[in-house]
């Protein structure tokens, strides 16, 4: 890898741990695709963004959780079925790809995303609603 890209990547994921701190969205959607785009082959930019998302993640759900914004009742079930479906996926993927391109479902989950927050955006929410109160869950 080149030192531009080697710099490319670091500013990238300047702007992406950002993100994903603030949000807890974005290491797939967002970093996925700029690998790519940056010269990455799809299987390494998913893997390398599946490591570093953990990282990643692991710091914005300390906070999230700390401010009591977690409803650790959803939290289990969501992860019920979630965390073996990940894994059954992540062991198929090549299977998938042979039927549809692992790009396309990239894009699919990028416009869906963006999607949800343009119909958010229309019927009057943001999805920064900063002044709304801590959800305070147990």
């Amino acid at each position: 890898m080149t030192a531009i890209g080697i710099l490319g990547i670091a500013v990238f994921g300047l702007f992406l741990g950002a993100v994903v701190g603030m949000t807890s969205i974005g290491k797939g959607l967002l970093g996925t695709p700029v690998l790519i785009l940056l010269g990455i082959d799809k299987y390494v930019a998913i893997g390398t963004i599946g490591v570093a998302g953990v990282f990643m993640m692991a710091s914005s759900a300390f906070k999230h959780h700390k401010n009591g914004n977690v409803d650790m009742r959803s939290v289990w079930w969501f992860s019920l079925t979630s965390v073996p479906m990940s894994f059954i996926a992540a062991a198929g993927k090549e299977s998938v790809n042979a039927v549809i391109d692992l790009t396309y479902i990239v894009a699919a989950a990028i416009f869906v995303s963006i999607a949800v927050l343009i119909l958010q955006t229309l019927k009057g929410g943001r999805a920064d609603d900063d002044d709304r109160p801590p959800h305070r869950a147990g």
